[in-house]
């Protein structure tokens, strides 16, 4: 209801209650290591690239690493 009172774009509720228990099972599963795996776009159905480095080892959080 107070999403059709805003011009945001329409998206999957569903599909991000999904992906938030997915991260949510993730974490439980491995503290260090959930912020790895990669998840889908609410909005575009998109899934994300996993990065280069896992999370541990990504010390260098300049934009020409991180990009």
């Amino acid at each position: 209801m107070l999403h059709e009172a805003t011009d945001y774009p329409k998206f999957d509720y569903e599909k991000t209650v999904q992906e938030f228990l997915h991260w949510e099972h993730a974490k439980a599963e491995n503290i260090m290591t959930f912020r790895d795996k990669p998840h889908t776009s609410a909005m575009t159905g998109c899934v994300a690239p996993v990065h280069h480095t896992p999370w541990m080892e990504a010390l260098d959080d300049s934009m020409k690493c991180y990009l």
